[in-house]
């Protein structure tokens, strides 16, 4: 497939996106992974029992991380709806997913589930305004009320540190292709344009 410098093939090698597309899915991912680092920052420093801090200040802590944990599902959706596409048509055409490409999905996936398990467990007990409000409408100290909303929330705190062994080996992989393999995939993460 012939490749101008207005378009190049997807990341799934199906198809061409123009740059402005290009453009979106970076602003889309780079968007998700300043999210994230609030998100996981906010909640190093709200879940710190051994600092002391003003009540005030832990729950402002606790909003900006349910925000930006909320903000990045929402896009996370977005990627995955995009990607689910990529993968029917790869499978229409009859053309198998690269491992890589599975793991992205997989990492999208995981990401995705992270802020959606609080999101459910604060909903219970009659707290339905939890579900469509971006800030907690009840404070960040309140304690679970079921063994399920317990479960919910540990089970969001395990898989957040298995989302940080994930990104670590995204992360690993792109300094690999950037310092051993000396190709442009970085180069094309930040700025577009074909890699390779």
């Amino acid at each position: 497939m012939s490749q101008s410098s207005d378009s190049w093939t997807d990341a799934f090698g199906v198809g061409e996106i123009t740059r402005r597309k290009a453009l979106a899915i970076r602003l889309l991912h780079w968007s998700v992974v300043v999210l994230f680092i609030v998100a996981f920052a906010t909640a190093y420093k709200a879940f710190d029992f051994h600092t002391s801090m003003p009540v005030w200040v832990r729950d402002a802590l606790f909003a900006a991380h349910r925000l930006s944990g909320m903000l990045a599902g929402l896009l996370l959706l977005i990627w995955l709806l995009v990607r689910l596409s990529a993968f029917i048509r790869l499978a229409r055409e009859r053309v198998r997913p690269k491992i890589l490409d599975l793991f992205h999905f997989g990492l999208g996936i995981a990401c995705f589930i992270l802020p959606v398990l609080p999101w459910i467990a604060r909903s219970q007990d009659g707290r339905t305004a939890e579900l469509y409000s971006l800030l907690p409408t009840y404070n960040s100290m309140s304690p679970p009320t079921t063994n399920f909303v317990y479960k919910l929330l540990a089970e969001h705190r395990d898989l957040a540190d298995i989302v940080l062994i994930l990104l670590g080996i995204h992360i690993a992989g792109a300094l690999f292709h950037r310092f051993v393999l000396k190709d442009r995939v970085m180069w094309s993460m930040w700025f577009g344009g074909k890699s390779g």
